[in-house]
């Protein structure tokens, strides 16, 4: 009944998203947050993220705007060092001093989909977890996922938190996550499960925030590329697997042919799990009626 409700919710927040005019200017509020990642094992590893409230949370929250939208963004960083807040590969970004908070008016943007991140210190901020997804969509869809994939090497983590060096040549990460959780509990994840029906107009936004390629695999449908933020070359590609860079963003639509309860995951079997436990890592399910 919890995950019944959780999408009527979003739905229901779609639907008052695109019933309102394009070209607003819309108030969002961010916090940088420092906390402790709990990992699927129930090991703990520091970590950071930008969310809606100041209380750490592994799911950065999602940005969705209209084509002609603006953003007036308010920025508060809640932790104890220097942050700062950037669009895609934009070298023009906002710094935020410990314990402050700063303010920004950010144009709009073409349609597609970006990645928001912390660009300070790079890529030590991002590889902690501060990196979310921005939409500017058009159109409606029946129904709308968006998967943040990323992953955590817990030595790394703590090392960055403790202000020391990382060595990237041994990066080999451990724990591996979509929308900060690992499998099973994606199958609890209204925004990365697939549910829908015959027939459906399924779209899904895909984000690679981590610094490992991810070939994700669909069992049981192909998919359609609508934008791919690396090459335009894709764009109308049908396939059911594709891989997707660090920091590159994707869109898919997929519109099923058949009922039936499918797998989505990485290829690589490493990614499938987590602290070394198979299959706790990254895949999701589509549950089609």
């Amino acid at each position: 009944m919890r995950v019944h409700t959780q999408l009527l919710f979003i739905f229901l927040l779609s639907l008052l998203a695109h019933n309102r005019l394009s070209g607003a200017q819309v108030p969002v509020r961010l916090y940088i947050n420092a906390g402790n990642y709990q990992a699927i094992d129930g090991s703990t590893l520091p970590a950071q993220a930008f969310n809606q409230t100041g209380i750490y949370s592994p799911e950065n929250a999602v940005i969705s705007l209209l084509p002609g939208d603006s953003i007036l963004l308010t920025l508060i960083n809640t932790d104890t060092a220097l942050h700062g807040f950037a669009i895609g590969s934009s070298t023009v970004f906002v710094t935020i001093p410990a314990g402050d908070s700063a303010n920004a008016m950010i144009p709009a943007l073409s349609p597609g989909l970006y990645i928001y991140h912390d660009p300070y210190d790079y890529p030590r901020n991002v590889f902690m977890g501060a990196a979310g997804m921005l939409n500017v969509m058009s159109g409606n869809p029946d129904h709308r996922y968006h998967w943040n994939i990323h992953e955590f090497q817990t030595g790394f983590n703590t090392a960055i938190a403790n202000g020391q060096v990382v060595d990237w040549t041994q990066f080999y990460p451990d724990f591996f996550t979509v929308n900060g959780r690992s499998y099973p509990d994606t199958d609890l994840d209204p925004s990365a499960r697939i549910m829908g029906a015959v027939g459906d107009t399924i779209h899904v936004q895909v984000a690679n925030t981590g610094r490992a390629v991810h070939s994700m695999h669909f069992h049981g449908y192909h998919f359609r590329i609508l934008y791919s933020s690396k090459s335009s070359v894709n764009v109308n590609w049908i396939k059911d697997s594709m891989p997707i860079y660090p920091m590159q963003t994707m869109i898919l639509e997929l519109v099923p042919d058949k009922p039936g309860m499918y797998p989505v995951h990485d290829h690589n079997l490493l990614s499938l799990s987590g602290g070394g436990i198979y299959p706790n890592g990254l895949m999701m399910m589509i549950d089609i009626q």
